[in-house]
């Protein structure tokens, strides 16, 4: 079996799933299906056939153990007729599909004399192996609905006890660098995504959640999540649905990838995930550079107290390297969906921590970094773009434009050279509001430095910087307050306790990724500076100066600071620094 990505507007390019992923998926979804001897299978996007050959030996083996028996070569072509069905788009890749089963069917076979017994009573397209959507040689290219359309026959809806599969994961973006043909295929993307989204509302409309229906869209044009939620038509009422997909449907804290999930743990009934967003890059999956998952659920609406397990293989190199990867039962957690839709979080922290580390994050405050600046009337966000939006000359050109220092964590202004000078520009295409480059100014680099001993940020003190879209910008330009302002957010961002909670928050840190996204940064619990005591406000300020300046950094000094002003005790920095330390020898293994 194999998801396809658009590598270009022609042809799409091929990523195979690992036999050792498709036996769990089609194992697991097995030990869900009562009568395993009749089960009937469907793959709606078969590829190869991997999972297909799969459940067509599991079910062989089923009948045997079943009926105590061999099957015969009447059962075996029974089984492959009437029990397998397999959906695809690509003619090469069913003609594979086919011939991977008549081989598996030949194998599985005792009887192998004389010849006539290994003839097969009719071809395998048609009965059991349907090509939907358009074949290689005759269509436009890029993305089609295939399965996901109107083609496939309304009759195989509720048919099948189990849908096992690996559906397209990337998302439909265009691929044309030329305006015309670009805005062309963006409008035909947007007619796709809306047969995504009609497709998922009828289908939680069948299943009673009217109200969900009405709110949802198909989040970042994604491929996957209707293949999901299509395969609530293709079961039965209470058949197994197990899938390979992408970590994000997990990870993302975005309000539109948490509308995916919520909807997700309300109109399926899960009943486990496996987090692989550990073991991206590894043998496990070859040549697999994004977070996955295997999620495995029921076909019914869940109980308001619905509960699934979930568990997070760790990534062990000397295992990993030769492709397989251990599972603990004893590590999987029981959690409940309703917990899940109400701390966002939740899956994130439990895959790279533990119950301890939960109970850590909810002692945090409530009010968060992004709340505080937007209700102080202050300025944040990405900075100026060259090459998009319209073309604007807000005062930047003479402002010296930020580089971050190759030594050391201060600023020196005298360095960086002038906006107009560095870009040899007149104007700039996206500006940004001048406000958000005023001083006091924190500059977060988008791709933060590794190592502790490194800057996280730097800070503009006096002067106005300009600073590209690869970073983000907090001015505190609008502050009575703004040293002390300046001063807290610069040390939250050096803290342990903020790189903890990038663990705990980010869909991008300790997955993957080593960027940050603006809407984590704006997560993170910030304490309002006007209600420290004095003392607190001179502290922070001399914390500040002495980790910007001086040679030796105060860094446990800094830490103790921040956890006490967060109002952690001693234990709860325990969990911070052996979580940390955890993840930092974890990602010096990896390297």
């Amino acid at each position: 079996m194999f998801y396809r990505t658009i590598s270009d507007g022609r042809r799409p390019s091929i990523y195979y799933t690992p036999r050792n992923i498709a036996r769990l998926l089609v194992e697991e979804a097995f030990a869900g299906v009562k009568n395993r001897a009749d089960a009937v299978v469907l793959d709606p996007a078969c590829g190869a056939g991997v999972f297909l050959v799969l459940a067509f030996r599991r079910l062989v083996r089923e009948y045997w153990a079943k009926n105590g028996e061999r099957p015969d070569t009447r059962a075996i072509q029974r089984i492959l007729y009437k029990q397998l069905r397999g959906f695809e788009v690509s003619e090469s890749a069913l003609r594979l599909a086919a011939l991977s089963l008549y081989i598996s069917a030949i194998e599985v076979n005792a009887t192998q004399r004389p010849p006539k017994a290994l003839k097969f009573p009719s071809p395998l397209r048609g009965e059991v192996l349907f090509a939907f959507g358009r074949r290689e040689n005759d269509a436009k290219g890029g993305f089609v609905l295939g399965s996901l359309g109107l083609g496939v026959p309304t009759s195989f809806n509720g048919s099948f006890d189990i849908v096992v599969t690996n559906p397209p994961w990337t998302r439909l973006r265009p691929k044309s660098d030329h305006e015309k043909r670009k805005a062309e295929e963006k409008k035909r993307l947007a007619v796709i995504n809306a047969e995504f989204t009609a497709l998922t509302r009828r289908a939680l409309i069948a299943r009673g959640c009217s109200d969900l229906a009405r709110e949802y869209t198909n989040p970042d044009y994604d491929p996957d999540l209707p293949f999901l939620w299509r395969a609530t038509e293709w079961a039965k009422t209470g058949g197994i649905i197990a899938m390979a997909l992408p970590g994000r449907i997990i990870l993302k804290q975005s309000p539109t990838g948490k509308a995916a999930r919520d909807t997700i743990l309300q109109g399926l009934a899960v009943t486990g995930i496996l987090n692989g967003s550990d073991l991206e890059e590894t043998p496990v999956w070859p040549n697999m550079k994004l977070p996955f998952m295997l999620m495995f659920a029921r076909n019914a609406v869940p109980k308001p107290d619905h509960h699934f397990h979930f568990v997070t293989p760790i990534r062990e190199n000397r295992l990993s390297s030769r492709g397989p990867f251990r599972l603990d039962y004893k590590a999987a957690e029981t959690v409940a969906a309703r917990a899940v839709i109400e701390r966002p979080w939740l899956l994130k922290a439990l895959a790279v921590g533990t119950v301890l580390d939960v109970e850590v994050v909810e002692k945090l405050p409530c009010g968060t970094l992004g709340q505080f600046w937007e209700n102080s009337g202050l300025y944040s966000g990405k900075g100026y773009d060259l090459f998009a939006g319209t073309e604007s000359t807000v005062d930047l050109l003479d402002l010296p434009d930020f580089k971050p220092p190759k030594h050391g964590f201060a600023l020196h202004h005298e360095a960086l050279r002038c906006w107009r000078e560095r870009h040899d520009l007149g104007s700039i295409n996206r500006a940004r509001d001048k406000r958000l480059y005023q001083p006091p100014l924190v500059i977060k680099p988008e791709t933060p430095r590794e190592s502790r001993l490194e800057p996280k940020a730097f800070v503009s003190w006096r002067e106005a910087t300009a600073f590209s879209r690869s970073n983000y910008g907090y001015s505190a330009a609008a502050s009575p307050v703004g040293k002390e302002l300046v001063s807290m957010l610069y040390l939250a961002f050096h803290s342990l306790l903020y790189q903890y909670f990038c663990l705990m928050r980010s869909s991008r840190q300790g997955a993957s990724f080593r960027t940050i996204l603006k809407e984590d940064l704006d997560e993170f619990p910030f304490a309002d500076p006007s209600e420290l005591d004095v003392a607190d406000k001179v502290r922070a300020v001399a914390l500040a100066e002495a980790l910007e300046k001086e040679e030796t950094k105060p860094w446990d000094e800094i830490d103790d600071f921040i956890f006490r002003l967060y109002g952690l005790d001693e234990h709860d920095a325990r969990v911070v620094r052996d979580t940390v330390e955890l993840d930092l020898s974890a990602t010096l293994e990896r390297e």
